[in-house]
């Protein structure tokens, strides 16, 4: 009885023993199953970490950075990255805590490159707007320009017409050799050989837009021999200038003009005049206004 009691107690111990050893064994298995598990998802983890923060840095390296706080910005971020990227490298074991830090690190580092893209973006529409108004403002000053360039065109244009139609004109030329008489009374010749004077007679026509007050007609009288017959007054002055040219003149005469047609002559006395065409020319200060020419037998 006392050894069967016994044998039956030995058997009891195998049993929890071999019980023991089968839910060690479990366990055990359970344990390599879930390290293997584990490793296969921190393996994943940090590769799909490691892309993340890869293609961020290639976003970055896309980016157009034109300023330079943004640029130190972008830098500063890339390293951070790297960094990063070197601590993901060296993780090793299961270590759950460390592997959390660093998704919460990409994470971190993604919502920094969102912020940077709408800074980017707000700057971007920034320069955009002062682009599109230094163009308007480019454009308005051209226009401007234009505008100021055609008005002085057209000004040059009116004062250039209202000088043409200021300008005098000498009509009714008429230019010839007198005899003069003891009597004082005087008639036309046309034989050098007994002409006293030559009497250029003209009429300064109408013109209500030139400048009124005394006017000086300068004559001027050219030989055959191309000599200009100039004053018999040594002392007298002799020459003037018109258009910036100096002049040798024959006779002068002094009219009060006042915008509407005038008449006066004028005479060049002179001994032994020559046979041959004559030319009359008679000028005011500014310009040639009228010509005529005779001939002496």
């Amino acid at each position: 009885m006392n050894q069967t009691a016994g044998k039956e107690n030995k058997n009891s111990i195998l049993v929890w023993v071999l019980l023991a050893l089968l839910i060690g064994s479990a366990f055990l298995i359970w344990s390599l199953i879930e390290s293997r598990e584990q490793a296969e998802e921190l393996s994943v983890a940090k590769i799909e970490l490691t892309s993340e923060l890869n293609q961020l840095m290639t976003r970055y390296d896309d980016l157009e950075l034109a300023n330079d706080s943004l640029m130190d910005v972008a830098d500063a971020q890339r390293m951070s990255m790297r960094a990063t990227i070197d601590s993901i490298n060296r993780l090793t074991g299961l270590d759950r805590a460390a592997l959390e830090r660093l998704k919460k690190r990409v994470y971190r580092l993604q919502l920094e490159k969102a912020e940077m893209i709408g800074q980017l973006d707000s700057l971007s529409a920034h320069v955009q707007k002062l682009e599109k108004e230094k163009a308007l403002a480019e454009l308005n000053l051209q226009t401007e320009r234009a505008k100021t360039r055609q008005l002085a065109e057209d000004q040059k244009l009116m004062e250039q017409t209202i000088a043409m139609g200021s300008m005098l004109t000498a009509t009714a030329v008429k230019t010839g050799a007198i005899k003069r008489w003891k009597s004082g009374k005087e008639s036309e010749t046309r034989r050098a050989r007994r002409a006293d004077e030559i009497k250029v007679c003209f009429t300064i026509g109408k013109n209500t837009i030139a400048a009124a007050g005394e006017r000086e007609v300068f004559i001027r009288v050219t030989t055959p021999k191309n000599t200009v017959l100039s004053l018999a007054d040594s002392s007298a002055e002799k020459s003037f200038v018109t258009d910036g040219t100096e002049l040798l003149f024959s006779a002068r005469k002094l009219v009060d003009y006042q915008g509407e047609a005038i008449s006066d002559c004028a005479y060049v006395p002179r001994e032994n005049f020559e046979k041959g065409s004559y030319r009359v020319e008679l000028y005011t200060e500014e310009y040639m206004i009228g010509s005529e020419a005779f001939e002496l037998r």
